[in-house]
């Protein structure tokens, strides 16, 4: 799916969020952010307030002129662009822009306009200059009913009430490529060719219609700008919600879950729709797949780490005292729908999260992907909506490569449990100690771990990953070390490590990689596993 060859321009009141949208969708976007107030005052060589202390159609002349100039460059598809709060109000202007590019008109009500804009943003305004809150709100809402008609001249309206910067930035996404009438929307795309079971592309959701009842399991936490999304697109749905996080991975759950269902009515031909994290779609395939023997269930994965491994491949589970998907089962989903749309708005831990899985991936089976994270990702921050696209379907393919030869983790499968069996234990430790460690960085430990782990054993082939592992993984900023652990943890660590399910006539079995591409399966005693923890630790 891909965007049309036009621009993006951005309309809206003071304080609705232009400027800073445009600032996020460009980067997001891979294009160039102007903002014509900007514009004004380069081509002017004086401030907005010098322009209007000579008054307003002083100001307006110089944003016409502006405006003009930038249409008369062209390449408005490269780039968007944060217009001034009445720059729609030149209806010939706005007519040829709307040739040129997609308008989106930002707005909320003057309450919520003025109480983001404060005093000094206020005082920098001169149509707001000298007015306290409830005077910027009555100001701002005259100016929305005398700015009407070109409010009307927009092709897409978006309301930011309530939405921060990136939700509002999200939100113009959603509009975009919003189905069925986002002027950008396409049908998804097959993650791999021939099979439609897991789809990829942006505001890609399950469809509405079809037999049975509909219901939707929700994660709680999830961001407005997306709950709104799902809110509309299955209006009637029955909702249950759970907060996302390994608390939702509990016997209490699961079983508060079966019993909403039952007292919901859901019959067998009843379609369970799972928008969330990993730890939701393990707790809501667990939950499908057992009540009255089985409903069809559709994942929409809301966390980068559940796009690119999570909601992939059929695994249910929760947990027991500590211990990580020790109950669950291995039964494929109906349809599994990575919507990349729900990556910007992920808190920093949870983007990093989902790139250790994506680089475990890619050290399984597409070595070349292991070098374009860096791409996807600035400061902790979205870098590249393209590029986190080509990650989650590249990641995805390999691990969708590898079920399809395994599904019950018979042979093969055991190759995604790289950097898992350590990655695991400290979870669980961590939790025994009422702490925490983030999914993603156990991973990344673990891998490293493994690392370590098969150089000592003699079978690591090629010597230089020791050094690359560390180096991608830290400039992800991913931890390679685990902080709060020493030397003399390495015998709890080894006992949670051998209450997990990856052993095989007593000896815990691990995923070793020889080389970019090429893993293998050890059992190894406990005293080796001992001791290389020790070492590590240290």
């Amino acid at each position: 799916m891909s965007e049309a060859p036009r621009g993006l321009a951005l309309a809206g009141p003071m304080g609705a969020g232009k400027s800073s949208a445009c600032r996020l969708l460009a980067r997001w976007l891979d294009r160039e952010p102007v903002d014509l107030d900007e514009r004004i005052v380069a081509r002017e060589g004086r401030s907005i307030p010098e322009l209007f202390a000579e008054g307003e159609a002083r100001f307006r002349r110089a944003e016409r002129e502006a405006l003009e100039a930038l249409l008369a460059e062209g390449r408005l598809e490269r780039r968007v662009v944060a217009l001034g709060g009445g720059t729609l109000e030149h209806a010939d202007l706005a007519g040829r822009l709307a040739r040129e590019a997609v308008v989106v008109h930002l707005d909320a009500d003057g309450a919520e306009l003025a109480r983001r804009l404060g005093p000094a943003a206020r005082a920098a305004r001169p149509l707001l200059a000298g007015l306290d809150e409830a005077g910027a709100a009555d100001r701002l809402e005259a100016l929305r009913r005398e700015r009407a008609a070109g409010r009307r001249r927009a092709m897409l309206h978006v309301d930011t009430t309530g939405l921060d910067e990136r939700a509002t930035a999200v939100a113009v996404l959603r509009a975009l490529w919003g189905p069925p009438d986002g002027p950008w929307s396409g049908p998804p795309r097959p993650v791999v060719a021939g099979s439609d079971d897991v789809v990829l592309g942006r505001g890609t959701a399950p469809d509405r219609e079809g037999d049975g009842e509909l219901a939707l399991l929700l994660d709680a936490g999830l961001p407005s700008v997306h709950r709104r999304a799902l809110d509309a697109a299955f209006a009637d749905a029955r909702t249950f919600e759970r907060l996302g996080g390994e608390r939702a991975k509990s016997w209490p759950s699961l079983v508060g879950l079966w019993d909403e269902m039952l007292h919901a009515g859901l019959d067998r031909d009843a379609r369970l729709v799972v928008a969330g994290g990993g730890t939701l779609t393990d707790l809501g395939g667990l939950a499908a797949h057992t009540f009255k023997r089985g409903l069809a269930v559709e994942y929409v994965p809301t966390t980068l780490l559940g796009q690119v491994d999570a909601a992939l491949g059929g695994k249910t589970g929760i947990n027991l005292d500590h211990v990580k998907n020790v109950v669950g089962t291995f039964r494929l989903p109906r349809r599994v729908h990575l919507d990349p749309l729900y990556v910007p708005t992920l808190a920093s831990v949870d983007l990093r999260g989902g790139l250790a899985e994506a680089y475990k991936s890619g050290l399984i089976g597409d070595p070349e992907l292991c070098g374009r994270l860096a791409g996807a990702v600035s400061d902790g921050e979205l870098a590249s909506l393209a590029r986190i696209e080509e990650i989650i379907g590249r990641a995805a393919r390999v691990k969708l490569d590898v079920v399809a030869r395994d599904l019950e983790e018979a042979g093969p499968r055991r190759a995604l449990n790289l950097g898992h069996t350590l990655g695991h234990a400290l979870e669980a430790e961590a939790a025994a100690r009422g702490q925490g460690i983030a999914h993603g960085d156990a991973v990344a430990i673990g891998i490293v771990f493994a690392l370590r782990l098969a150089a000592r054993l003699g079978r690591l082939a090629d010597g230089a990953l020791s050094e690359r592992v560390p180096a991608d993984l830290e400039a992800l900023g991913l931890p390679v070390r685990a902080a709060g652990f020493a030397p003399g943890d390495a015998g709890a660590l080894l006992a949670a490590m051998r209450g997990d399910k990856k052993r095989a006539g007593g000896w815990l079995v691990f995923a070793l990689p020889l080389r970019a591409g090429e893993i293998a399966f050890e059992a190894v005693p406990d005293g080796d596993v001992l001791a290389a923890l020790e070492e590590f630790l240290a």
